[in-house]
């Protein structure tokens, strides 16, 4: 018989299916109990921790639920607990939270800032890089077609149009499907629409039909200030797309600018000097490719870490937490 473990996870991702690939992976060889956390809808859905912890398995995951996992951290447990933090939603934590997690809580970090800060106050973390399949279809390079998702209010149109400056984007697409609570009533000028073709969308229901639509631009704007993963991001990388993020984790974490994505300084504009043309798009978009290629075999032969990790139940040799060729540079190709 199987062991039976938990995965607790933000109710929202059971639409969004960002933990998917997580759960699938302790699928494997376990019996997975998914537990959603609901209160951000209705507080009285929270999840009856106690009982949880009470409920005779073999290993608590927490995906991202700060508070759940320092809740757990508490408790006296036979079980261990496995804690993926998400940097966006807990970059601003005072070292007081993390230490409370000290000795208790085992670590799987995503982002290698947030994994060195953890390990400098003495946690257990295990740093990963995720990266996603390489798309079938790559990216068509004839004619720059700009995907905008805005999903918070972190970049304002302005900013925007300042960063696109006189590239000559023959279409501007505006897909509004924001995060919950961040509705964004900010609408482009008539003129500034007019002016890039502006389309727009919103949810889609059918995830096939959304990355059908998605496929058909080639420059991708990160919808996010911080990122805990970015699948998003990521997603577009490996369709062959050129990123355009704020310089900041996670995304300066699989982006270097002007070689496979760009970045920009959203305090210091001047600092952005980035012209971009179809055939410059392409160049970018192809090593954009080649390095999501290059992190998915990479995170492949990671998973045997991640196993070993959990296995190891807290006596995890250092070997396992620092793998080779964690900086961006060591895997992306040389600029073309």
């Amino acid at each position: 018989m199987r062991e039976r473990v938990a995965f607790i996870d933000h109710g929202y991702h059971s639409r969004t299916l960002s933990s998917r690939f997580m759960i699938e992976h302790i699928g494997r060889t376990r019996e997975v109990a998914l537990h959603l956390d609901e209160s951000w809808v209705d507080k009285a859905a929270a999840l009856d921790i106690e009982a949880l912890a009470a409920g005779g398995y073999a290993e608590i995951h927490v995906w991202q639920l700060e508070r759940v996992a320092r809740r757990l951290a508490a408790m006296d447990l036979p079980c261990p607990v496995f804690f993926y933090p998400m940097y966006d939603s807990c970059r601003a934590l005072g070292d007081e939270y993390w230490l409370a997690l000290k000795g208790r809580i085992l670590v799987v970090c995503f982002c290698r800032h947030l994994h060195e800060r953890l390990r400098r106050l003495g946690l257990t973390s295990l740093w990963l890089q995720y990266w996603p399949e390489v798309a079938e279809e790559e990216a068509a390079h004839d004619a720059l077609r700009v995907f905008w998702w805005r999903r918070r209010r972190d970049l304002a149109w302005e900013t925007l149009k300042a960063l696109i400056g006189d590239w000559p984007v023959a279409r501007l697409h505006l897909h509004e499907a924001p995060d919950p609570t961040y509705a964004d009533p900010e609408r482009l000028p008539p003129a500034d629409a007019a002016r890039f073709n502006l389309t727009r969308s919103g949810w889609f229901e059918d995830r096939a039909a959304f990355e059908r639509m998605a496929a058909g631009f080639n420059v991708f704007v990160a919808p996010r200030r911080f990122e805990g993963i970015g699948l998003s991001f990521l997603e577009a990388m490996a369709r062959g797309q050129v990123v355009i993020a704020e310089n900041n984790p996670t995304m300066n974490e699989y982006i270097v600018h002007e070689v496979n994505g760009l970045l920009y300084e959203p305090d210091r504009p001047a600092l952005w000097r980035s012209a971009l043309t179809p055939a410059r798009a392409g160049a970018i978009g192809r090593r954009a490719r080649h390095s999501c290629a290059a992190g998915r075999a990479r995170w492949q032969r990671d998973l045997a870490r991640l196993d070993a990790y959990v296995r190891a139940r807290g006596a995890v040799p250092e070997a396992l937490l620092e793998p080779a060729g964690a900086a961006a540079r060591d895997w992306i190709p040389a600029r073309a």
